[in-house]
């Protein structure tokens, strides 16, 4: 085929595999409702540019998505759909990046399927529909290995110098383990470190100049980590690596944070089959710039899982930006290196049905959320003049105002969404509600295998107050409390 026809027609597949993603990431994006991260990112840039800075200092993601919202939304409103659009773009425009990051680690073929793999996943979709915006940094490390890869082993170009440092700059405004990314890619370079142009080192030292002034405000002292994790259990190290064999899995298959079981029984007999393959063929060399990625990816491997030990994390979100592609990526190349015309076609096949039934149809049971509107449903045919709401987790005391009628949110009192990550202030306000004699109502849901709700405030609230009326709505539970002396005297 002539060079120019073949080009047009690599234009054409990837222009309609980037259509295609692009309706499977607006389909039914505002039908869910808002997660509580994203409610939380909804109260933060509703502030100032000041104050919008100072709050994010006291979270887990630095300002850069929080950024990108406060301009969008100031043009586009916030409706639960316009809120995901910036996710959206940046989900999308990952595909063509998935292309280029697979032929420029593997081959074009490889790139290929890793980008239909990515383009189809159930998992890449529920992160691109997530105004968490996970999935602008899953782009910025993507660009961020691709034009670090061109510029080790394809002529160490100014440009590529230069398209890696503004990703990487972005990155790590975007989420703080684009750091141990950073730091996996200069020791990969370690052993050719006397070889280095200075323009590396410069590029070193800018990136780390730019990343000043946000580490000054993070040096103020009201300033600190806020989050979910702060009460959770330490795990054991056999059930980090557990749900980290589990995130890397959903990369690869497009399974959620819930696992559907019939969808994982089919990944793993396609796995099984990959990996019979291949033993069968004696295997094929891992190529040697992959290879070389992979060890890169290490520090964020270690940091992710000592994470997880300490606190239980969320593996598949914060793997999924600096890990994710190479994980897809490897599992294209592991298709691709079958020898066997048959068995490849037919496991490739079944392994792109697997994303798209996903996409399709897994993704919308295995969510990272729950749907608090059946609880709020309940809630206002019962809630009374003076009652008090809490939520676990805090954040989730958005809602109230985009789920419940004005009538019935004027009669409850509710902390501020400033109680995101601090317990106490969240444990003083129930105190004084009952102290003073009201009722508190408890909205939770369940996070984590190991944890029954994010804080364990119904735990908490059982233990020294009377619970009086328990509900369940969906996932979510409603238990009603009163002092003990209250609710002896009715």
């Amino acid at each position: 085929m002539p060079e120019g026809a073949a080009t047009r027609r690599c234009r054409l597949m990837l222009g309609l595999m980037v259509l295609l993603a692009l309706l499977l990431r607006l389909w039914r994006v505002g039908a869910r409702p808002l997660t509580s991260d994203e409610l939380w990112n909804l109260h933060v840039i509703g502030r100032g540019w000041g104050d919008m800075l100072r709050l994010a200092a006291t979270d887990t993601f630095p300002p850069l998505s929080y950024a990108v919202l406060k301009l969008w939304t100031g043009l586009a409103g916030t409706s639960d759909a316009a809120l995901r659009l910036p996710a959206v773009a940046a989900g999308v425009a990952a595909v063509p990046v998935m292309f280029l990051l697979g032929a420029t680690l593997v081959s074009r073929g490889v790139g290929w399927l890793a980008a239909g793999l990515f383009a189809l996943s159930g998992f890449w979709l529920v992160q691109a529909q997530d105004a968490r915006l996970y999935s602008l940094t899953t782009l910025c490390c993507l660009v961020s290995w691709w034009a670090y890869a061109r510029w080790r082993w394809e002529g160490r170009r100014p440009i590529d110098l230069g398209v890696w440092w503004v990703a990487t700059a972005l990155g790590v405004y975007s989420h703080y383990l684009v750091w141990p990314l950073w730091l996996g890619q200069n020791l990969s370079l370690w052993p050719e470190r006397r070889r280095l142009p200075r323009g590396w080192w410069y590029a070193q030292a800018g990136l780390a100049a730019a990343y000043v002034p946000w580490l000054l405000l993070l040096a103020h002292p009201a300033s600190r980590a806020a989050g979910y994790f702060a009460d959770r259990p330490a795990s054991s190290l056999l059930f980090a690596l557990r749900k980290m064999v589990a995130a890397l899995f959903a990369f690869d298959f497009g399974l959620g944070s819930r696992a559907v079981p019939a969808h994982l029984l089919a990944g793993l007999v396609v796995l099984a089959l990959l990996a019979a393959m291949l033993v069968r063929e004696r295997g094929a060399a891992v190529p040697p710039r992959l290879r070389a990625c992979l060890w890169a990816v290490l520090p964020v491997v270690l940091a992710v899982l000592a994470g997880g030990v300490a606190r239980q994390v969320p593996f598949e979100r914060y793997l999924a930006a600096p890990a994710g592609g190479l994980a897809v990526i490897m599992l294209a190349g592991a298709l691709g290196a079958l020898r066997s015309r048959r068995a490849r076609g037919a496991l490739m096949a079944a392994t792109l049905g697997l994303n798209l039934v996903s996409a399709l149809v897994v993704s919308r049971v295995s969510a990272w959320d729950v749907d608090f509107r059946p609880a709020f449903a309940l809630l206002a045919s019962r809630v009374e003049p003076g009652d008090g709401l809490m939520l676990d987790p805090p954040s989730a005391v958005l809602q109230v105002e985009r789920h419940l009628s004005a009538e019935s949110a004027a009669m409850l009192s509710r902390p501020s969404p400033e109680t995101f990550g601090h317990e106490d202030q969240y444990r003083r306000f129930a105190e004084g509600l009952l102290a003073r004699g009201g009722r508190i109502w408890l909205l939770s849901a369940p996070c984590l295998e190991a944890t029954k709700s994010w804080l364990g405030l119904d735990e908490r609230l059982r233990a020294e107050f009377t619970l009086v009326e328990h509900h369940q709505a969906g996932e979510v539970s409603l238990d009603l409390f009163r002092t003990p002396a209250d609710s002896r005297a009715q």
